[in-house]
């Protein structure tokens, strides 16, 4: 089985595969992470940039508050907005509405590699990473539920000890990324809050 290295760090997750709403014509085919547009988004597995596309705006914006088209929508770019597409042999991954990318068609890249940043370009409500894990072709229909393929080990290290000492104690099971608050900020926080100096 696949192991996929999160592309975000926290990895909070806002939305998961399957998800059916008015606004999609027939379900979300993809994991959304929280970011915004400092965020930097990695590579989840070493492969071969295969489709690129840099010149996605944002097609709706915030205003008094309502969503309301730009002038934008639909004139520039893909619903992907800026977008990459990897190769890893076998399956693709995908990440979507992206501010900036930082990566070119036919480069190699390696895992964890910084390959751009979060944004809202693209058809989308506000900044986020839509992930998309595609097996055995690179068509929309090939995608799958990522999450399970995600590798638990890819947390950042300044966390793992507080997320053991969580776990270890039954405040968490830390298998709910889908919290308001993320695990790792949970473990912030209690860290902070049981330091002895």
């Amino acid at each position: 089985m696949i192991k996929l290295f999160y592309p975000v760090e926290p990895p909070h997750v806002t939305q998961h595969y399957g998800v059916q709403a008015p606004w999609y014509s027939d379900y979300h085919r993809g994991t959304d992470f929280r970011v915004t547009d400092s965020y930097t988004i990695m590579a989840a597995g070493s492969g071969k940039v295969v489709e690129v596309a840099a010149d996605g705006e944002d097609w709706f914006e915030l205003k008094e508050g309502k969503f309301v088209r730009t002038k934008h929508y639909k004139k520039s770019g893909t619903t992907f907005g800026n977008y990459i597409i990897i190769d890893h042999g076998g399956y693709f991954t995908l990440y979507a509405h992206l501010s900036l990318v930082y990566v070119q068609l036919d480069q190699t890249v390696k895992t964890g590699q910084v390959i751009g940043k979060g944004g809202n370009t693209g058809h989308s409500f506000g900044d986020h990473l839509h992930f998309e894990l595609r097996m055995g072709k690179n068509e929309r229909k090939s995608a799958v539920n990522a999450y399970p393929y995600f590798s638990k080990t890819n947390v950042s290290s300044w966390a793992a000890e507080w997320q053991k000492w969580i776990v270890d104690n039954k405040i968490s099971d830390g298998e709910r990324p889908h919290d308001n608050v993320t695990r790792e900020e949970l473990w912030t926080m209690l860290g902070r809050m049981f330091k002895k100096d």
